[in-house]
């Protein structure tokens, strides 16, 4: 990885993500992009023309606060700062894409799965606008917590290879082992077309057997959420797929529910790299 980005509210919960993401640029000797979107009501900009200014310099300042305690922690890392005004997921896009950004980190805000449902996630959709790995930060976890990087997957075959090597980079930087996790609900484990996307990932991740795990569960997200409870994963990996409203409402995407349930840290991954 090379260029890391990183959004943050100057909460709590952004800041822990800033302080895991600087931890995990560290790690990789990437450049870390630290990202503020500021915007303010429609009904304050009547009252006060020069809001947006003040605005503008309390951001600059605070993300320079945030940059001086992070060269501290971190007296290598390469850090850039960027406050800009606008929709939060339309500056972190512009940004990414900018900088080619490998990895984007954010902070949870805890959303509920109802408004999941109907009115979508910013994260979510976040990381099928862009196209790329989007790593959420819970406020209670910590950099280098956890025993092993545990990858839920459904083993279709339309995932790139590139999305799976940056997945292997990712383990080796956080120094984490994998474990693949896959839910069935019907009588036989896998199909012929999952047997060989199973072995091919035996060979990508280096996974051996007793890393593998293959569970008959009709709850597919409850599964996943025994199993890294079970095995103390240090991140949750799984792809997200495009669901349309209706497919939301009546089969919800299990990454998107998870946001509501998970305790660690999600790596969302694209289809489409």
């Amino acid at each position: 990885m090379k260029h890391l980005l990183c959004a943050t509210d100057f909460s709590d919960g952004g800041n822990n993500a800033v302080a895991y993401a600087a931890a995990l640029a560290s790690c990789s000797a990437a450049t870390l992009h630290l990202v503020h979107a500021y915007k303010m009501q429609s009904s304050a900009a009547t009252v006060f023309k020069g809001l947006n200014d003040i605005l503008e310099a309390d951001a600059k300042e605070a993300l320079a606060g945030l940059k001086e305690a992070l060269l501290q922690a971190h007296p290598d890392l390469k850090v850039v700062v960027y406050a800009a005004f606008g929709n939060s997921d339309v500056v972190i896009e512009q940004k990414a894409n900018a900088v080619e950004a490998d990895l984007i980190v954010v902070g949870t805000r805890g959303k509920s799965l109802l408004d999941t449902l109907f009115f979508g996630s910013t994260s979510t959709a976040l990381c099928k606008k862009v196209g790329r790995p989007l790593l959420l930060v819970p406020p209670t976890c910590y950099f280098g917590e956890g025993k092993d990087v545990a990858y839920a997957t459904a083993l279709r075959s339309d995932v790139p290879p590139e999305i799976l090597m940056f997945l292997k980079h990712f383990g080796k930087v956080i120094d984490k082992k994998f474990s693949v996790i896959h839910v069935y609900d019907g009588y036989n484990p896998l199909t012929p077309v999952q047997e060989v996307r199973y072995t091919q990932l035996q060979e990508v991740l280096g996974i051996s057997f007793d890393e593998q795990h293959l569970m008959h569960n009709e709850d597919v997200m409850a599964a996943i959420l025994q199993h890294v409870t079970a095995h103390q994963s240090a991140v949750l990996a799984l792809h997200l797929y495009h669901y349309g409203f209706l497919e939301r409402l009546f089969m919800p995407s299990i990454a998107e529910a998870l946001l509501s349930k998970a305790k660690l840290p999600l790596l969302l991954l694209p289809v489409a790299p």
